[in-house]
């Protein structure tokens, strides 16, 4: 019986220990091997992909006050440019809501997944990436005083609008203030995309998911990972 209780004993004092080594084993950070994708590391524009890099809605920046905190390329040399704000390289893309005020209560960050194919439509055709022998989409996020939110946003070939066909709240207690990866797999967005024609991956970062005006935050190394 004693010797029941001191194992009892031990594993209750073993568990936070395994838990903890557990949890540093899930976090180890995915890293990018031959034949994975990069699709921004924003050291130049567009993105990697040769696709279109855009803020809508209340994360545009205001241009007439292009000294303020804006959403836009991180650059050496802007005002706030800091190399701790930026993950890999020397620039990352910097995400401000509601520099020129929350008008619209929403505001998207996005990426095309390929070059302009056709602007005449609506949505415009851009040339679409199979992604179907890929398993995660891996970022890295930071913010400046932590809990910034987000949602990742998916778009395919099919979309018959700009909406996103899929969303998706990784990190629902928000940013933290120093980098961290955020790793999707795309396996939990297969049954509402086409992962062998998709267009666009965004993110959602406006008043209506909980943040606040002149919220502030960082990303950087988007890539697919096989």
């Amino acid at each position: 019986m004693k010797r029941f209780i001191l194992m009892v004993i031990v594993f209750c004092l073993a568990s936070p220990l395994f838990l903890a080594a557990e949890k540093k084993k899930k976090e180890k950070a995915v890293t990018l091997k031959p034949g994975d994708i990069v699709l921004a590391d924003f050291e130049g524009h567009p993105n990697n992909l040769g696709g279109e890099v855009g803020v809508y809605g209340d994360g545009e920046p205001n241009w007439t006050k292009a000294e303020d905190p804006h959403s836009w390329y991180l650059e050496p040399g802007n005002k706030y440019y800091k190399k701790a704000n930026v993950h890999g390289g020397s620039q990352s893309f910097c995400l401000v809501h509601g520099q020129k005020g929350i008008m619209k209560g929403w505001a998207s960050f996005g990426m095309d997944l390929g070059p302009d194919v056709d602007l005449s439509t609506v949505p415009k055709k851009v040339k679409s990436l199979d992604l179907s022998k890929f398993k995660y989409l891996v970022f890295w996020v930071k913010g400046t005083k932590g809990g910034e939110r987000f949602k990742i946003l998916f778009r395919d070939s099919h979309s018959p609008s700009y909406m996103a066909q899929v969303k998706q709240d990784p990190l629902p207690e928000g940013c933290t203030t120093k980098w961290q990866q955020v790793v999707i797999p795309l396996a939990d967005i297969k049954e509402n995309v086409d992962l062998k024609s998709m267009d666009h991956v965004g993110l959602e970062f406006g008043i209506n998911i909980g943040n606040k005006k002149d919220a502030v935050f960082y990303v950087d190394d988007f890539a697919f990972v096989k």
